[in-house]
C-alpha cells in the first residue's frame, strides 16, 4: 500500500517524544524534511517538533497507523546512513475478542518503508499473515495538518494566524488548504493507492483480507 501527501503542486507520499532525541527520525532532501518517532510515525498528537516540513512550514502534523484497532508492536527501527530511507517492523499483540485470543501475538507483521527523495516523501506498507488462516482485519491511517511555521513549532505565538478552508474529500484522496496571512494558499493532499473503505478529514480506514501465509502491499 503506498500513500502519498501531496503539497502544492509536488506530491509526498506518506504515533513518542515530543523533542528530537537519538530515537528521532529524520528524513531529508532539498527543502523537504520529515522529523519522525522511533515508529516513524508524528504524534500521534503532536506538541514539539515531529512532523513533515517544507520551507519550513509544517505540512503534516499527524501521521499514524492502526492494525488490528491497536498501534502495532515495534520490533526494529533503521535508517540508511545517507537519512532517505527508513524501515520500521512491528507485530500485532495479543488481540482479544471477549477474552479469547482473535490475534496472538505475531500474526501479522508489518513493515513500512519510508523514503524520501527529491520532492517526495513515501510510504509503502507491507502486512505479512503468519497464522494458518484467513485473516480479515483493519489498517488505518491517522493524520492531520496545522500548517505552523517553524518559528511557532518552537514556542513563538502569533497574534494572528490564516486559516484553514474546508477540506476537500474525493475517492481515495484528502485535500486540506490554508490560506496565509500573506494571503499564499498551502495545501497538503493526502492520497492513497487502495481505496479506503471510509475516508475523512482525520482517517483513512481499509478492511484487508489476507490469506495464510501471504502479504498484501
Amino acid at each position: 500500500m503506498d500513500e502519498t501527501v501531496q503539497i502544492d503542486s509536488k506530491t509526498y507520499i506518506l504515533s513518542s517524544s515530543s523533542r528530537i532525541d537519538n530515537r528521532t527520525r529524520v528524513l531529508k532532501k532539498d527543502d523537504t524534511v520529515a522529523v519522525l518517532d522511533w515508529y516513524g510515525e508524528i504524534g500521534p498528537v503532536s506538541t514539539g517538533s515531529l512532523g513533515l516540513y517544507h520551507h519550513g512550514t509544517r505540512y503534516v502534523s499527524k501521521w499514524g497507523v492502526t492494525l488490528a484497532n491497536c498501534r502495532p508492536m515495534p520490533l526494529n527501527s533503521t535508517i540508511r546512513e545517507d537519512n532517505s530511507v527508513l524501515l520500521v517492523d512491528s507485530t500485532t499483540p495479543d488481540i482479544l475478542n471477549e477474552h479469547a485470543p482473535e490475534l496472538t501475538k505475531g500474526t501479522l507483521h508489518l513493515r513500512r518503508q519510508i523514503v524520501v527523495e527529491a520532492g517526495v516523501f513515501t510510504e509503502k506498507a507491507t502486512i505479512t499473515n503468519y497464522s494458518e488462516r484467513t485473516v480479515d482485519v483493519e489498517f488505518a491511517y491517522d493524520f492531520a495538518t496545522d500548517f505552523v511555521d517553524i518559528f511557532e513549532v518552537r514556542g513563538n505565538a502569533r497574534a494572528q494566524r490564516g486559516t484553514l478552508r474546508p477540506p476537500q474529500i474525493e475517492g481515495n484522496s484528502v485535500r486540506l488548504s490554508y490560506e496565509g496571512l500573506d494571503e499564499i494558499v498551502r495545501r497538503t493532499q493526502f492520497k492513497f493507492d487502495r481505496t479506503p473503505q471510509s475516508i475523512d478529514a482525520e482517517r483513512a480506514l481499509f478492511r484487508l483480507q489476507i490469506e495464510s501465509n501471504r502479504e498484501i502491499t
